[in-house]
C-alpha cells in the first residue's frame, strides 16, 4: 500500500492521511514512521497526517509525543532512529512530529476531511451500531480520493457498505475506494439522526414486534390504492420507494445516484424542488396541482405532495414526496365557433413563445441546479478547509508555546555558551602553559608538511624559531638524524596508523622515542600529523642494565625468588623452576609457604605470615619441598628490597640446593668411619688369610703362592667396589668379588651362589658391596669361613612389587662355629642393619642363629643412575 501511495509523487505533491480516533498518537506516529522509512533519504511528497479524537487529554498527550519506556513493538533500531531518550521517557523526533496534525474532532458531529489518500480507522467501528457504521463508512468514502485506501481493524468489516470499497487484503482489512459508487456527496451530520429517520421511514412508531408481519401485509394491500411516493433525507437522497414510481422517474445519463432530483422527470424536478424545500423549511405539508406528466401519448394531470417527517425531538429529518394522479374531467361546454385565422396565428405565436419560455426556464433551472451542486460541493470543501485551518491554528498555538519554550532554552543555552566560552578561554591558557612547560617535544604538521605549532622542547631536535610556522619542515635543519621523516608522514596519512621510531643520538647525545600519529579535528577529519619525542636516553641505559641483570638472574643455577610484603611470589627465575619444579606461570602469585613441607613445625625455616623481610636472617639453611613433594636441603640468602626512600617494599630470596653437599658430607663421614673400620678389617682379613694359609700350606713356597693369590683377590674386590661406585655393576660380580678369595680347591662347595644376574645402580652397588664385605669379614673372623669345613650360600631373586622391581637376597652360613649373638652392635652390624635400610629404603633382617648367621636383604631396584 505505502509504495502505491508514494508512487509518481514528487516534492510538490501532498499526501493526506486521516487517523480518526487516534487516542494518544501511537497509530499516527507509526504511519509517519513507515512513510518516512519508505521515502528514504531521497525525500518524497509532503505528508500531512490529520490525527483526531474527541478526548482533549489524549490529543494533548499525542501532541507532546512523549511515551513511557519500554516501547513495546518497536525494534531497537527504530527506537534509536525515531525517538530520543529523556529520562524515563522516549520523545518522538521533530521530523515525525511535524508530519502529524492533532486536533479534537468528532466523526459523528463534525464535517470530515477531504481529498484524502488514506484513512486509518482501526478499532473504532466496533464501538458503533450498524447504522452509524454504515453512515461513517459513507463519510470515509466521500473524504477519500478515487483509488485511495481505507484501513480497518482486524475485528471490523464493511458489512452493508461493501459496495463502496474494493477489498485488497482480507486479513489486514485493507480496502480501496470505488469510483462508481452511488454516494456522491457528504452525508448529513450529525449521524445520530440516522436512527430516527430510519424508524420514520419504516412505518408507524409504536408497532409491536409481534404485529410487524400483519402491518407489512396491510402495507402491500394499501399500495394498490395509495399514490406512489419516495422518502428522502435532508440531502435529497432517496431512502425508500413505494408504489409505481416508474411513471414519474427518469434517471439521467452518467454516474448512478439516489438523489431524487436526478431521478425525476425533467418537468417535475423544478416544482418538486420547490415544494420539498418549503416542506423542510416550514415543517408543513405542501402540495402543487397544476402539473402534467406524459403517460404514453397523453398528458396526465398530477398532484405533488411534500409531507415532512419528524423525529422524536420534533425536528424535520426526512420528507415524503407523493405522486397523486388527478382524474381527467370531460368538458360540458358547447363547442365554440371556429376561431378566425388571426386568432389561430396569435395562439400559435403564444404557444411558440410559451415553449421558448419553458425551454429557457428549463435551461435556467438546470443551470441553477448545477450551480447549486457546485456551491454545495464548494461549501463542503470550505468546511473541510475550515476544519484544517482550525487544526493548523491549534498547531500554531502549540508551535507558539514550543517557540516560547525554545526561546527560554536558547537563553539557557546562551548562558551556558557564555560559561563555556570562559571555560574555553581558561582551558586555552592552561593548554598554552602546558605546551610551554612540558618536557615532551611535540610538533604539529599539516598534510603539506608545514609547521603548525610546537613545544619549546622541539627546538632541541630541530632549529626552530617563532617565524617558522607555516614553513615546510623539510626546509628546517634537524639536530638529530631522521632521514625517514617525509616517508613516515606519508605512511601515516595514507594508512592512518601510528609510527614509532627510536632516534639514537651519536656518542653522548640523547636518544628519543618518536611517535607519529594522525591529527584529527573534532569532526574526525585528518588534517596532518602530530610528532611527539621523548628523551629515553636514561631509560635505554636502565634497560641495558636491567637486561644484564636479567641475564644474570636467568642464567643462575640458584633459585632467585622475589616476593611481596605479604609473602606472595612475583618473580621466579629458571633456576627456581629447575630446583623446585614449578613453572614461572604457576609459581607467580602463590605464597612462599607453598615451598614448606606439610609437617614444617620441625623444619628450620623462617617463612611465616607474621615475619617480615627485615626480620628474617640474611642467611640460613632449611629444608623445603619441590613440586613432587620431595624434600631438599637449601641454603637461603634473604635480601629486603628498598625504594628510593629506603623503605622496604619487597623481599628477595636466593635459594641454593645443598642436597648433594649434605649427601657428600654424610658420605664423607661414613667413608671415614668405613675407612677406619675397613683398614682394621683388612688387616684382620690379611691376618686370618695368613693364618689359615699357613696352617694348610705344606711348605713355605706353597704358603707364599696361596697367600699372595688371596691378597690379589681381595685387592680385586676393592677395585671392583671402587669401579661400581660410579658405574653400573652386576650383582654376581659383587658377590663373587667378595667371596672368591675364600674358595678352597679342596672344598669346592664352600661358596655357593644361586640367582639370576641383574644390574645394580652405583648407589645400590656401593651400599650392597659394603654390606657383603662386612658379612664376609664377619664370617672370616667368627663365622663359617673361620673353619675349614664351613660354607656360605648366597641366593637372590628379583620380584615386581608396587610397580617397581625388588631384590630379595639371602646370606646363609653353614658348618661354622657355634654362633652367639654379640652383646653390643658394632660398626659392621649397624652398617648392615641400619645403614643399608636407611640408604636404600629397604629392609634388612640379621639373625645370629647358633647354626650360622642368616641375613635377608629386601630393597627396591630403581632406574639406573646416569654416570657422573
Amino acid at each position: 500500500m505505502i509504495p502505491t501511495l508514494l508512487a509518481d509523487r514528487g516534492a510538490a505533491d501532498v499526501l493526506r492521511v486521516w487517523v480518526p480516533g487516534c487516542a494518544t498518537g501511537e497509530e499516527a506516529y507509526s504511519i509517519a514512521m513507515l512513510l518516512r522509512e519508505a521515502m528514504g533519504p531521497q525525500g518524497g511528497p509532503k505528508v500531512q497526517i490529520f490525527a483526531t479524537d474527541i478526548d482533549d487529554r489524549g490529543i494533548e498527550a499525542a501532541r507532546a509525543g512523549r511515551f513511557r519506556a519500554p516501547l513495546l513493538g518497536i525494534s531497537p533500531e527504530r527506537q534509536q532512529r525515531w525517538f530520543s531518550k529523556e529520562g524515563d521517557d522516549y520523545c518522538v523526533v521533530k521530523s515525525l512530529r511535524e508530519m502529524c496534525v492533532f486536533s479534537p474532532h468528532s466523526v459523528i458531529k463534525d464535517p470530515p476531511f477531504s481529498r484524502l489518500d488514506l484513512v486509518s480507522c482501526r478499532n473504532l467501528l466496533i464501538y458503533l451500531n450498524a447504522d452509524l457504521q454504515e453512515r461513517l463508512l459513507q463519510i470515509f468514502h466521500y473524504a477519500l480520493r478515487p483509488g485511495a485506501f481505507l484501513l480497518l481493524g482486524p475485528s471490523e468489516t464493511l458489512s452493508r457498505s461493501a459496495g463502496l470499497f474494493t477489498e485488497l487484503d482480507k486479513k489486514q482489512r485493507l480496502y480501496m475506494r470505488r469510483e462508481n459508487s452511488r454516494v456522491g456527496s457528504v452525508p448529513q451530520l450529525p449521524l445520530a439522526e440516522r436512527g430516527h429517520a430510519a424508524n420514520a421511514s419504516r412505518g408507524m412508531p409504536g408497532v409491536a414486534r409481534g404485529d410487524e408481519g400483519i402491518y407489512r401485509q396491510v402495507q402491500v394491500l394499501l399500495e394498490k390504492y395509495t399514490p406512489a411516493y419516495v422518502v428522502i433525507n435532508a440531502n435529497h437522497d432517496v431512502l425508500r420507494f413505494a408504489g409505481n414510481t416508474g411513471r414519474y422517474l427518469s434517471p439521467s445519463t452518467g454516474a448512478a445516484s439516489l438523489n431524487v432530483f436526478s431521478l425525476l422527470h425533467k418537468r417535475l424536478r423544478q416544482p418538486a424542488r420547490a415544494i420539498v424545500q418549503r416542506a423542510f423549511a416550514g415543517a408543513e405539508r405542501v402540495t402543487r396541482d397544476d402539473l402534467l406528466v406524459d403517460v404514453g401519448s397523453e398528458h396526465q394531470p398530477l398532484r405533488l405532495i411534500a409531507e415532512p417527517l419528524f423525529d422524536k425531538d420534533g425536528n424535520v429529518t426526512m420528507c415524503l414526496l407523493a405522486f397523486s394522479d388527478i382524474p381527467a374531467v370531460a368538458s360540458t361546454a358547447p363547442p365554440s365557433a371556429n376561431p378566425s385565422s388571426a386568432e389561430l396565428v396569435r395562439i400559435r405565436a403564444l404557444e411558440h413563445e410559451l415553449e421558448s419560455a419553458y425551454a429557457q426556464l428549463h435551461t435556467a433551472v438546470e443551470l441553477h441546479e448545477s450551480v447549486n451542486e457546485e456551491l454545495k460541493s464548494a461549501n463542503e470543501e470550505y468546511q473541510s478547509v475550515n476544519e484544517e485551518l482550525q487544526s493548523s491554528n491549534e498547531e500554531l498555538e502549540t508551535s507558539k508555546e514550543e517557540m516560547q519554550s525554545i526561546n527560554e532554552e536558547l537563553q539557557i543555552v546562551n548562558a551556558e555558551a557564555h560559561s563555556k566560552n570562559e571555560t574555553l578561554t581558561r582551558l586555552n591558557s592552561d593548554l598554552r602553559n602546558l605546551m610551554e612547560s612540558t618536557q615532551i617535544a611535540t610538533l604539529f604538521l599539516d598534510q603539506e608538511l608545514r609547521i603548525g605549532s610546537y613545544t619549546p622542547a622541539m627546538t632541541e631536535l630541530f632549529h626552530l624559531r617563532g617565524g617558522d610556522r607555516g614553513r615546510p619542515i623539510t626546509e628546517i635543519s634537524a639536530r638529530i638524524n631522521y632521514p625517514e621523516l617525509t616517508q613516515d608522514v606519508a605512511d601515516v596519512l595514507r594508512h592512518l596508523r601510528i609510527v614509532e621510531r627510536l632516534l639514537r643520538g651519536a656518542a653522548d647525545e640523547p636518544s628519543y622515542l618518536l611517535r607519529m600519529r594522525p591529527y584529527r579535528t573534532v569532526d574526525n577529519v585528518i588534517e596532518g600529523v602530530v610528532l611527539t619525542c621523548v628523551d629515553v636516553s636514561q631509560s635505554l641505559r636502565h634497560e641495558v642494565e636491567r637486561g644484564q641483570l636479567a641475564a644474570i638472574v636467568d642464567s643462575s643455577r640458584d633459585a632467585i625468588i622475589g616476593y611481596t610484603l605479604d609473602d606472595m611470589i612475583y618473580s621466579w627465575n629458571p633456576g627456581a623452576e629447575r630446583i623446585f619444579g614449578y613453572p614461572a606461570a604457576q609459581a607467580q602469585g602463590q605464597p612462599l609457604s607453598m615451598l614448606l613441607p606439610f609437617d614444617s613445625a620441625g623444619v628450620a625455616g623462617v617463612i611465616s605470615p607474621t615475619s617480615k623481610p627485615a626480620d628474617r636472617p640474611e642467611e640460613f639453611e632449611t629444608v623445603w619441598q619441590t613440586r613432587e613433594r620431595q624434600l631438599i636441603a637449601v641454603a637461603v640468602t634473604n635480601s629486603p628490597v628498598r625504594n628510593a626512600g629506603q623503605q622496604i617494599i619487597a623481599g628477595s630470596l636466593i635459594a641454593r640446593d645443598i642436597t648433594a653437599r649434605r649427601h657428600a658430607e654424610q658420605h664423607t663421614r661414613l667413608m671415614l668411619g668405613e675407612l677406619n673400620h675397613r683398614v682394621k678389617n683388612t688387616l684382620a682379613s690379611i691376618q686370618a688369610i695368613a693364618v689359615q694359609t699357613l696352617a694348610r700350606a705344606p711348605s713355605l713356597e706353597a704358603f707364599q703362592e696361596s697367600f699372595l693369590a688371596r691378597l690379589q683377590a681381595l685387592s680385586h674386590t676393592h677395585n671392583l667396589l671402587a669401579v661400581d661406585a660410579w658405574q653400573g655393576v652386576s650383582l654376581a660380580a659383587i658377590v663373587m668379588g667378595e667371596l672368591t678369595p675364600y674358595e678352597d680347591a679342596g672344598h669346592p662347595a664352600r661358596v655357593q651362589l644361586h640367582g639370576t644376574d641383574c644390574q645394580l645402580t652405583p648407589k645400590i652397588a656401593l651400599a650392597l658391596s659394603m654390606a657383603l664385605h662386612e658379612l664376609t669379614t664377619n664370617a672370616l673372623k667368627y663365622g663359617a669361613l673361620s673353619l675349614p669345613m664351613g660354607r656360605i650360600e648366597v641366593s637372590w631373586k628379583t620380584v615386581d612389587s608396587d610397580a617397581q622391581p625388588w631384590l630379595y637376597l639371602c646370606w646363609q652360613e653353614f658348618d661354622g662355629p657355634l654362633v652367639q649373638a654379640p652383646p653390643r652392635r658394632g660398626f659392621g652390624t649397624r652398617l648392615i642393619a641400619t645403614g643399608l635400610a636407611f640408604e636404600l629404603d629397604g629392609k634388612v633382617t640379621l639373625d645370629f642363629a647358633p647354626a650360622g648367621v642368616r641375613c635377608q636383604i629386601e630393597l627396591p631396584l630403581g632406574a639406573p643412575e646416569p654416570a657422573a
